[in-house]
C-alpha cells in the first residue's frame, strides 16, 4: 500500500502544437478504444440542427406561400427548386469532394491548400452558373413552352430561369462554405449560419410576399439567404484559410480532386437513378395513382433514413483529420472503434422503424393510404442494413480518397436493383417494385462490405450481447403503441408526432440493455500495423513477449494539442507498432463537458458528481486567484495544486481499472498520484521535469513552500516502481540537487519522427517561431525584442500574444510549415531547471533539418547537434554567417542527422524491453555516477 501524495501540474514550459504523424487531442484515445463520444455525439447534435432548419423552414413556408402565391404559382417555383437541386447534383462531384479536401488541409494545417480550394470552388461554381444563365438566356421561352406553363405566368417563368444561374452559383457557393465548417468541426458555428439564415429567409418572406406576382421577390430573397450562408461560413471559417499566390489549385492537387470527384459525380448519379427510376417504373407497368402511394412511402423512408445520416459530416471530419495525421493505420483503427457502436445502433433504429413505419404512416394519411406504409417499412428494411454496413465505411474511403469503392458499390445496388424490378413488379405491385430496391441495397452494402475488407482488412464485430432481447423490446414497445395511436382514429401532422413517441420509448428502453457496453467501446487488442500491398492490406505485428498474449499498457496523460500531447502519442504508437495493446485516456478535461477547443461545453462541469464538481470548482479557483494576482500565485498556487492532485487521484482510482493492465504509464505529474494506488500492474512515472523546482521559477511558491514540496517530491520520486525524465540532463539534476537514488530509472529522452520533406535554403532566412505563448517561461519580451533585430520571424501558437509586442504572429499553425523556413526559434526565461534542458520544440525543429536558435546559456548544447547559441547582442550576426548556403546546408544536415538518431524508435527502445522482461523492479546500480547512465541514446555524435 503506497502513502498518498500530491503532484502539482503546471503547463510545459515548451509547449509546442502536435506536429501532422500526431494524432488530434480530440482522436480517440481512451480505455476500450474510446472515441471522445462526448465532443462527436456534440458535433452530430449541431450537424443535425444545421440540416433540420431549412427542412423545418420550408415545411413552414410551404402553406404560406401556396396560400399567398397560388397553387399554379408556387407550382412555377417548386419546379425551379427542382431544376436548381438537379443541376446542384449534377456539379461533377465538385460539392460532394469539398468537405473530404477541407478536411484533409485542416488536420494538415494547410491553410494555404485550402485558400486555393475555396478560390477554385468558387471560380468553377461562378463558371456553372455563368454557362446555365447563358443557356436560360437561349432557350428559356423554348423551355417554358415545353413545360406548359400557363400563358399568365409564362413571364414569371422566363424570369425565374434566367434567375436560375445565379441562384445555383451562389446555392453552390453556400454548400462550399458549409462544407468548410463540417471539414474543420466548426458545428455550432454551422448551426448558427444555418439557423441564422432560415430565420432571416423565413422572417423576410412572411414580411414581403402577399399575394400576386411575387416570384421575382421570392428569388431575390432566397438569393439573399444563400448570400448569408456564404459570408457567413466563410467569416466563420476564415481561420482555417489563408489566400496566397498561387490562387488556384496547383495541377497535383487538380488532378487528386478532380479524380476524386468524377468518382463521387457516379455515386451521385447512381442514388439519383435509384430513386427516380421506382417512380417511372411505376407510371409504366401500373395504374398512375400508384405513383402517388409510392411518393407518400418514399419520403416516409427517406426521412426516417435521413436521421442517423446526420451523424455523417462530423464523423467523416474525424475520420479525414485521423488519416491525414496517423496515416492508413490510425483510420483503420478510428473505424473499428466507430463501426462497433454504429452498427448495433443503427440496427436497432432500423429494426424499430421499420417494424412501426406502416402503421405510423397510416396514422398520417389515413387507412386508405395502408400500402404507402408497406413501401416504408420494406424500403426502411433495405435501407437499416444498407447504413448499417456502409456508413462507416463510406467515411472511410471518403477520407482515404477511395471514393470508387463506394461508386463500385453503387453501381451494384442500381444493377440488381434494375434487375428485379420488372419481375417483382408484376409479381406484387408497387410493393415489389420497392422490393427489388431494398434488395438491392442490401447486396450493394454487403458487395461494400467485401471491398472494404479487401483494401484494409476492414471487420465487423460481434453485437452487444443483449442486442437481440433490446431490439426486441423496443420493436415490440413501437408497434404496440403505434397500434393504439392509430385506434384513436387521429390523422396528420400532429398525431404522427404522437406516433413518434411510443419509438423512442422503445429505444430508450433498449439503452440499458447496450449503451454502456457501446459508451465503453470495443475491448480487443490493439490493431496490427498494416503495410500496403496493392489493394490489400496485410497485418504485420510483432509479438511483444514469447507466444503470450500481448501485454497491456495503460497511458494517463493529458493532450493539450501542444507538445504535452507529442510524448504519449508517440509512446502509443511505438508500443501499438511492437505489438502490444495500448490503452490511452485523456485527462486534460476530466472536470469539463466537453474537450473540443473553443467549445462552450470545455468551459462547464461536465459530472455531477461530488468529486468532479469540487475538481472544477478548485479549477476556477486556480483562474481567478493564481493567474494574475501576484500575492495569490506565489502564496496560493500550493494549496490550490495539491487539491488539485488529490481529486484526480480520486477520481482516476475510481474509473480506471488499473488491474487489468501490466503496465500504467503516467506522463503529467497533475495525474501522477493515480500511481500510488495498489494495483497488480507496474507503474512507470515519465516525469516531464523536476517538479517543485519547475513551480518555484515560476513563481508559484514561497521558500517555505518549495522545501515542503520538494521533500515531497524526492520521497514520491524514489518511491516509484520505474522513473524516467524527458531529458537525462533533468535525471542528473534531480540527483544532485533533490538527492535521490536513481535506483528507478529507465530513461526514455524525448524523441521525434524525422520528417520525409527537409527544409531547403532561401533568402533571405526566415526563423520560425512555433509553440505556446503563454506563461512567462516563454519570454515573450525577448521575443519581441528579436523580432525588432531581425525582421523575418514569424510566431505560431496560442494564446494569440499583446499585439504592443509587435510580433509577426501568424495564428496556429501544423508543425509541416516549417519546412518553409530556414531555422527554428526558442526563447525562454534563464534559471537553473531550464539551464540543464531542452526545450521541446528544440525537436520539432529537428525533424525538418533546421538550425535551431537557441540561448547560448543553455548548457550540454553538444547532445543536440544543429544547435546554433546566441545572445541577443549576435542574434543577427549568428544568422548571417549562416547566410550562405553552403554553410548553412552543413548545420541542416547536423541537425537531420541528430533527429535520426533520437527517432522514438531508439529512444523508446528501453521500454519496449522492459515490457518484453518480468516487469520486476530494477535492480540498484552500484555506482552513484552510474545511476543516470544514458540509455536509448542522446544522439550525442562521437
Amino acid at each position: 500500500m503506497r502513502p498518498s501524495h500530491h503532484v502539482p501540474r503546471l503547463p510545459d514550459p515548451d509547449a509546442t502544437p502536435h506536429r501532422a504523424g500526431h494524432a488530434d487531442p480530440a482522436a480517440p484515445h481512451g480505455t476500450t478504444s474510446a472515441t471522445p463520444a462526448r465532443g462527436l455525439f456534440s458535433g452530430m447534435g449541431f450537424s443535425a440542427l444545421a440540416q433540420v432548419a431549412p427542412l423545418l423552414t420550408n415545411l413552414a413556408l410551404t402553406p404560406y406561400l401556396i396560400r399567398h402565391l397560388g397553387l399554379e404559382r408556387f407550382g412555377v417555383w417548386s419546379l425551379i427548386l427542382v431544376f436548381l437541386a438537379t443541376l446542384a447534383v449534377l456539379d461533377g462531384g465538385v460539392g460532394a469532394s469539398l468537405a473530404r479536401f477541407y478536411a484533409y488541409h485542416g488536420a494538415r494545417g494547410d491553410r494555404d491548400g485550402t485558400g486555393r480550394l475555396v478560390v477554385g470552388s468558387l471560380t468553377v461554381f461562378f463558371g456553372m452558373g455563368a454557362l446555365v444563365t447563358v443557356l436560360s438566356v437561349l432557350f428559356a421561352p423554348v423551355v417554358v413552352a415545353a413545360l406548359d406553363i400557363p400563358p399568365h405566368l409564362a413571364g414569371e417563368g422566363e424570369q425565374l430561369l434566367l434567375a436560375l444561374g445565379p441562384l445555383l452559383t451562389l446555392a453552390l457557393a453556400a454548400n462550399s462554405a458549409i462544407a468548410l465548417l463540417q471539414a474543420n468541426a466548426r458545428f455550432a458555428s454551422l448551426a448558427g449560419v444555418s439557423g441564422g439564415s432560415c430565420l432571416v429567409y423565413a422572417v423576410a418572406v412572411v414580411t414581403v410576399i402577399d399575394s400576386g406576382p411575387d416570384l421575382p421577390l421570392l428569388v431575390l430573397l432566397t438569393t439573399g439567404r444563400y448570400l448569408l450562408v456564404t459570408v457567413g461560413g466563410l467569416a466563420a471559417g476564415a481561420r482555417h484559410i489563408r489566400i496566397r499566390r498561387p490562387l488556384l489549385p496547383v495541377p497535383a492537387e487538380r488532378r487528386e480532386f478532380v479524380g476524386y470527384a468524377s468518382r463521387m459525380q457516379l455515386s451521385g448519379f447512381t442514388v439519383f437513378l435509384n430513386g427516380e427510376v421506382d417512380a417511372v417504373l411505376i407510371a409504366a407497368l401500373l395504374p398512375v395513382r400508384y405513383v402517388g402511394v409510392f411518393a407518400a412511402g418514399y419520403q416516409a423512408a427517406i426521412a426516417l433514413r435521413s436521421v442517423p445520416l446526420y451523424a455523417f459530416p462530423p464523423i467523416l471530419t474525424r475520420m479525414t483529420h485521423v488519416y491525414a495525421e496517423r496515416e492508413l493505420p490510425g483510420a483503420v483503427r478510428e473505424f473499428h472503434a466507430l463501426q462497433f457502436r454504429w452498427l448495433p445502433a443503427v440496427l436497432t433504429y432500423g429494426a424499430v422503424t421499420t417494424a412501426a413505419a406502416g402503421l405510423a404512416v397510416q396514422v398520417w394519411l389515413g387507412p386508405e393510404l395502408a400500402l404507402s406504409g408497406a413501401v416504408a417499412a420494406v424500403l426502411l428494411a433495405g435501407y437499416a442494413v444498407q447504413v448499417a454496413l456502409t456508413g462507416m465505411r463510406t467515411c472511410f474511403v471518403r477520407a482515404i480518397g477511395r471514393p470508387g469503392l463506394e461508386t463500385r458499390y453503387s453501381w451494384c445496388a442500381t444493377a440488381v436493383n434494375l434487375a428485379l424490378t420488372v419481375p417483382l413488379t408484376i409479381a406484387f405491385g408497387v410493393v415489389g417494385v420497392v422490393l427489388a430496391t431494398s434488395v438491392g441495397l442490401m447486396a450493394g452494402a454487403l458487395y461494400f462490405v467485401v471491398l472494404c475488407r479487401r483494401l484494409a482488412d476492414l471487420r465487423e464485430q460481434h453485437l452487444p450481447k443483449r442486442w437481440v432481447p433490446a431490439t426486441a423490446l423496443a420493436v415490440i414497445t413501437a408497434v404496440l403503441g403505434d397500434f393504439l395511436v392509430l385506434r384513436l382514429g387521429w390523422h396528420g401532422a400532429l398525431p404522427l408526432l404522437l406516433a413518434g413517441l411510443p419509438v423512442l420509448a422503445g429505444l430508450a428502453l433498449a439503452w440499458p440493455f447496450i449503451g454502456r457496453e457501446l459508451v465503453q467501446g470495443p475491448r480487443t487488442p490493439a490493431e496490427p500495423t498494416p503495410t500496403k500491398e496493392g489493394d490489400i492490406m496485410t497485418g504485420r505485428t510483432s509479438p511483444g513477449r514469447g507466444d503470450g498474449p500481448p501485454r497491456r499498457v495503460l497511458i494517463v496523460a493529458q493532450l493539450d494539442g501542444y507538445a504535452n500531447s507529442a510524448r504519449p502519442l508517440g509512446i502509443e504508437r511505438f508500443l501499438r507498432e511492437h505489438g502490444y495493446e495500448v490503452h490511452l485516456v485523456d485527462t486534460l478535461c476530466l472536470a469539463r463537458a466537453s474537450s473540443d477547443r473553443g467549445s462552450l461545453g470545455r468551459m462547464l462541469p461536465g459530472s455531477a458528481r461530488p468529486a468532479k464538481l469540487a475538481l472544477y470548482a478548485n479549477e476556477v479557483a486556480s483562474k481567478v486567484l493564481t493567474r494574475r494576482w501576484g500575492f495569490g500565485r506565489r502564496h496560493l498556487s500550493y494549496y490550490v495544486l495539491l487539491t488539485d492532485h488529490r481529486l484526480r487521484r480520486r477520481i482516476l482510482r475510481s474509473e480506471l481499472a488499473l488491474d487489468d493492465f501490466d503496465l500504467v504509464i503516467c506522463v503529467t505529474p497533475y495525474d501522477a498520484g493515480v500511481l500510488t494506488t495498489p494495483t497488480s500492474a507496474a507503474t512507470f512515472y515519465d516525469c516531464p521535469t523536476p517538479w517543485a523546482d519547475e513551480v518555484l521559477h515560476e513563481g508559484r511558491l514561497t521558500a517555505r513552500q518549495h522545501r515542503k514540496f520538494r521533500g515531497w517530491e524526492r520521497d514520491f520520486l524514489e518511491e516509484m516502481e520505474y522513473l524516467s525524465f524527458t531529458w537525462e540532463t533533468y535525471g542528473r539534476y534531480a540527483q544532485a540537487r533533490y538527492g535521490i537514488s536513481g535506483d528507478n530509472f529507465r530513461q526514455l529522452n524525448w524523441g521525434c519522427t524525422p520528417s520525409a520533406e527537409r527544409a531547403r535554403f532561401a533568402r533571405p532566412p526566415r526563423v520560425a517561431y512555433l509553440g505556446s505563448l503563454s506563461g512567462q517561461f516563454i519570454n515573450l519580451p525577448l521575443l519581441s525584442r528579436l523580432s525588432r533585430l531581425y525582421p523575418y520571424i514569424d510566431v505560431y501558437g496560442g494564446p494569440p500574444p499583446d499585439p504592443s509586442l509587435g510580433l509577426n504572429y501568424c495564428g496556429y499553425a501544423s508543425p509541416e510549415l516549417l519546412r518553409d523556413y530556414q531555422f527554428g526559434l526558442i526563447t525562454c526565461t534563464r534559471d537553473a531547471l531550464r539551464e540543464e534542458g531542452f526545450s521541446a520544440k528544440h525537436m520539432q525543429y529537428l525533424e525538418y533539418g533546421l538550425p535551431v536558435l537557441v540561448p547560448a546559456w543553455r548548457r550540454h548544447l553538444d547532445l543536440l547537434r544543429g544547435s546554433v547559441p546566441y545572445t541577443e547582442e549576435d542574434f543577427a550576426t549568428r544568422i548571417g554567417a549562416l547566410s550562405d548556403e553552403a554553410q548553412w546546408q552543413s548545420v541542416s544536415d547536423e541537425a537531420y542527422e541528430q533527429a535520426r538518431r533520437l527517432d522514438w524508435n531508439r529512444t523508446l527502445e528501453p521500454l519496449r524491453r522492459l515490457l518484453d522482461g518480468p516487469l520486476a523492479q530494477p535492480e540498484p546500480t552500484t555506482r552513484p555516477e552510474q545511476r543516470y547512465a544514458p540509455s536509448g541514446g542522446t544522439g550525442r555524435v562521437p
